[in-house]
């Protein structure tokens, strides 16, 4: 039992971790927000979450209440876009550190790969902002010029990002912070029950499974998560 009391506080610690990027990234932007009304935006995110196919939607709940606020949209929508973006980056170097430290198994090389690719797709709206979008409207009324002032908007607010590397490299070491209390919240678990899997395994694992967990298949990835332990964990020799 004290085992499992320390995992739940470490869990909750790392959204207060979570929490603190969230606002350097939208303050970066020049937008303030106070730091619990963040929080509970984020709680509020994370309910959606559970309750809504894929984890898209809470980011989205989350961002229409900032929204409310008086923050630029442009501000919401890029800040929650590169809060989720370091965030998968963290999950990738996390996974690939786990992976490298494991003896090798049938299904390493497979969460190798997704680890790679997901690290390199999470650079690329960074990489692509331009300095002006092509195909500018001839005119500010109609569908199109909506679409594409909001995309310039979202696209000028990467740029920024861009020329500010240091609150990129804050963001992506707050985010591994905040992976790494999730590691230790599942390791503790782990040791609980008597599981025999080493610290290194479990951190690829749990990477592997988060970004599946993504996947809008199912509400909350119920299933597809508890499906996807147990065959890397049977992987790894627990039963």
């Amino acid at each position: 039992l004290p085992l499992l009391l320390l995992a739940f506080a470490v869990g909750v610690g790392g959204w207060f971790v979570a929490n603190l990027k969230w606002q350097r990234l939208l303050g970066a932007l020049g937008s303030a927000a106070p730091y619990f009304d963040l929080f509970a935006l984020n709680l509020i995110g994370v309910f959606y979450s559970l309750v809504l196919p894929g984890q898209v939607s809470g980011e989205i709940v989350k961002g229409l209440r900032l929204s409310q606020y008086g923050v630029q949209q442009a501000a919401v929508a890029t800040s929650i876009l590169m809060d989720r973006l370091t965030g998968l980056a963290a999950l990738a170097l996390a996974g690939l550190m786990g992976l490298a430290l494991t003896p090798g198994s049938p299904l390493t090389g497979t969460a190798a790969w997704i680890a790679l690719v997901v690290l390199g797709s999470s650079a690329l709206p960074v990489i692509l902002a331009r300095r002006r979008l092509p195909f500018a409207p001839s005119s500010a009324a109609g569908v199109h010029a909506k679409l594409w002032f909001a995309a310039s908007a979202v696209n000028d607010a990467l740029l920024t990002y861009r020329s500010r590397p240091l609150v990129l490299a804050e963001a992506l070491v707050l985010a591994l912070l905040f992976q790494a209390s999730v590691y230790a919240a599942n390791y503790l678990v782990v040791v609980s029950v008597g599981a025999p899997l080493p610290l290194a395994s479990l951190v690829w694992i749990v990477s592997t499974v988060s970004l599946l967990n993504l996947l809008p298949i199912t509400l909350g990835g119920l299933g597809v998560r508890e499906g996807a332990y147990t065959l890397l964990l049977e992987q790894q020799g627990v039963p």
